[in-house]
């Protein structure tokens, strides 16, 4: 692929990027997505300052002509830059971030900007639970049904790792599977999935928001990022919130490919079981509904049921997520410290019979 080729050269006033070699882009916060979002842009011939707040934080970059590395502070030379690209965890509301849009810089996450270099298809998931399970359950299902899936986003992996393993693979059939958090979500402007899914919304991240409705807002703002969109419409929050059309779909219905009936995952149009909970090496309703997003997602995609059904008998829960670590005298003990808030742990509590 011609990725020097791929995008013209337009205003970033459009956002969606202009390959300029002269370009000077400023990258907020050093952790992982910085990192690999400043390996990208150096790949492209952009020129960067690395802004990080703490002094001490390691940072694993090699050196470059066209990287500045800055710690301590997010200095002013940032307001300099053609383009802000700000670290998940880094608000819209940080004095240099809100001085840079009222100067008329684009301030865009590390997702936004990876999207801008491929021309590969991008399935998205979000929610306010389940979303890791649920796209590690669609990653695998695509490899094993050959394609050439990319795993990243929210999950651990940044985007842009993703996208220079992409550039460096002669593999034609690429896809990019993405955990979409609330915080990546928001800074999205010019990103487009072919697919994505809201599995839930709880409350969640008010910390960061100053309410509910906020929050909702930044986890639905998908819709309009996305070709295509599925949701659980028995989610009482996104049945209230969204209005079903020919591009938006319930996940869990008559009308849909599938459905969840007892502990099993309904084919509507086959009139089978594609399998149950039981036949699987994971437990908990959460869990079947989980798999339920991805198998609807994977077969939308193309993947054909048998495929399906295979991946989902053999696959694995994530580590810390109901992960059975010790049997003593009959006493089983679980991990779940990937439980980040109380509804996400009654869903874990509620799995077991005992």
């Amino acid at each position: 692929m011609d990725y020097w080729n791929t995008f013209s050269l337009i205003s970033f006033s459009d956002i969606k990027g202009a390959i300029v070699k002269e370009t000077l882009i400023g990258i907020l916060g050093a952790g992982k997505s910085g990192v690999a979002c400043s390996q990208l842009a150096l790949a492209f011939g952009y020129k960067v300052i690395l802004s990080e707040i703490s002094k001490d934080k390691k940072i694993n970059l090699d050196s470059h002509d066209n990287l500045e590395i800055e710690r301590g502070v997010h200095s002013k030379k940032l307001l300099s830059c053609n383009l802000i690209v700000i670290s998940p965890g880094i608000p819209l509301t940080v004095k240099i971030v809100k001085e840079a849009i009222k100067r008329g810089i684009s301030v865009i996450g590390e997702i936004e900007f990876a999207s801008w270099f491929t021309k590969s298809d991008i399935l998205a998931v979000t929610g306010s639970n389940g979303k890791s399970t649920t796209c590690m359950m669609l990653h695998q299902i695509l490899l094993d049904g050959g394609y050439n899936s990319l795993l990243g986003g929210n999950i651990g992996v940044p985007f842009s790792n993703n996208l220079l393993a992409e550039m460096n693979s002669e593999d034609k059939n690429t896809v990019h599977v993405l955990e979409l958090s609330s915080f990546q979500i928001e800074s999205l402007k010019k990103f487009k999935s072919t697919i994505s899914c809201i599995l839930n919304i709880s409350e969640d991240h008010l910390d960061r928001y100053k309410n509910m409705d906020l929050y909702i807002e930044a986890k639905l703002k998908i819709i309009n990022l996305s070709d295509r969109v599925l949701f659980d419409d028995c989610d009482e929050v996104l049945y209230q919130r969204i209005k079903k059309t020919d591009k938006i779909k319930e996940i869990n219905s008559d009308s849909s490919l599938f459905k969840i009936v007892g502990s099993s995952i309904y084919n509507n149009k086959t009139k089978q079981n594609m399998f149950s909970l039981k036949d699987t090496n994971f437990i908990g309703h959460h869990n079947l509904l989980n798999a339920l997003g991805a198998c609807t997602i994977a077969s939308l995609y193309g993947v054909d049921d048998e495929s399906i059904i295979k991946t989902m008998k053999n696959i694995h829960p994530l580590n810390h997520r109901l992960e059975l670590i010790a049997d003593v005298n009959s006493i089983k003990f679980y991990n779940d410290s990937k439980s980040t808030n109380i509804k996400s742990t009654l869903k874990a509590l509620e799995s077991f019979d005992g």
